[in-house]
């Protein structure tokens, strides 16, 4: 039979579904109109993110996801309502007791995933955050050969080894090296490639699709999200915080709160009408945007000579890797 889809392959899947019939998000989707919304909603989301978690010292990170995620979940289902041409089929009872085994991993993850990644954010600077981020591809590979017994090309493991040698130089010349920030970057990454691992199990029993994924898994979060603000006391700390008059302070929380909740809807438009492989391309720009613009907006960033070495070898593992990913995708095409 045909070899297993590797965890990027499964994404498009998920996204796609099995049928590639058409979606509400495809509908008049235009390739190049969605890399661009895609790319740029994602440097704006990391920007935006640091300035509200660093710059403006907001740390109610439970409150925000919480927004997030309802945001989220009022966007699928007003998007599953309307009745211009076919509405997105969200009409899945979430009541059995395997629906709930399988979606409720699920949102765990990816909540777990964006805390990691969010807090690592705030406790590292951005370039050195996207070049850690940038090691995503390893633990996605190390469980694709793992569970499916996946084999890479040699020029596909170099590269990844040429981000993760230069992520390892950098953090190596980082003078503001924050080691939890590091790990919580690393766990970032392996949770990221786990939520796919368990995200395609629950498409393949439950037949949601990735909007209908994205949908209960973001209600299923509301609780999860609900409780920690509750327990930390963060109803207090929003009360007493000092810049909600400030109106760059209000922009820029209504900002991150609109990105956060469109950024998942925007990957799977860019993913839908383009490809998977097409999506790390934009993934990889915006990396490379985000860790310009991270010099420059934010203040100094404490590097050595060979940390900022290091940010420039992991950028171009980087570049190496979106190049191999496009051309192994165009030779199996071509096959």
């Amino acid at each position: 039979g045909s070899p297993p889809p590797t965890l990027q392959e499964t994404q498009e899947l998920l996204v796609v579904g099995k049928d590639r019939g058409p979606t509400l998000l495809s509908r008049h989707g235009v390739p190049l109109a969605a890399a661009i919304a895609y790319g740029t909603a994602s440097v704006v989301a990391t920007l935006s993110n640091k300035a509200l978690l660093s710059s403006w010292q907001f740390d109610c990170i439970f409150s925000l996801l919480l927004l997030q995620n309802a945001l989220t979940a009022l966007l699928l289902h007003l998007a599953a309502q309307t009745r211009y041409r076919q509405p997105l089929r969200l009409n899945f009872a979430l009541d059995g007791e395997s629906a709930f085994r399988l979606v409720a991993p699920v949102s765990v993850l990816s909540l777990l995933n964006v805390l990691c990644g969010m807090w690592a954010l705030k406790l590292s600077s951005v370039p050195i955050y996207q070049t850690l981020k940038r090691m995503s591809p390893l633990p996605a590979m190390l469980l694709d050969a793992l569970l499916r017994r996946k084999a890479f090309s040699l020029r596909i493991r170099v590269s990844v080894l040429t981000v993760c040698a230069g992520a390892f130089v950098a953090g190596c010349g980082d003078l503001d090296r924050n080691v939890l920030g590091y790990l919580l970057a690393a766990a970032s990454c392996v949770l990221q490639a786990l939520y796919l691992v368990l995200a395609a199990r629950a498409d393949d029993e439950l037949a949601l699709g990735a909007q209908g994924l994205l949908y209960y898994s973001s209600l299923l979060a509301l609780p999860l999200l609900l409780a920690p603000a509750v327990l930390l006391g963060e109803a207090s700390r929003l009360a007493a915080y000092d810049h909600w008059r400030e109106p760059a302070f209000g922009a820029t929380l209504a900002l991150t709160l609109a990105i956060g909740a469109s950024l998942q809807l925007l990957l799977f438009w860019c993913t839908l009408v383009t490809s998977a492989v097409t999506t790390l391309i934009v993934g990889n720009l915006k990396a490379v945007t985000t860790t310009l613009l991270g010099f420059w907006l934010f203040g100094r960033v404490r590097l050595q000579w060979f940390g900022l070495a290091g940010v420039l070898i992991n950028t171009l593992g980087g570049i190496m890797y979106s190049v191999f990913k496009f051309r192994e995708s165009n030779n199996s095409r071509a096959g």
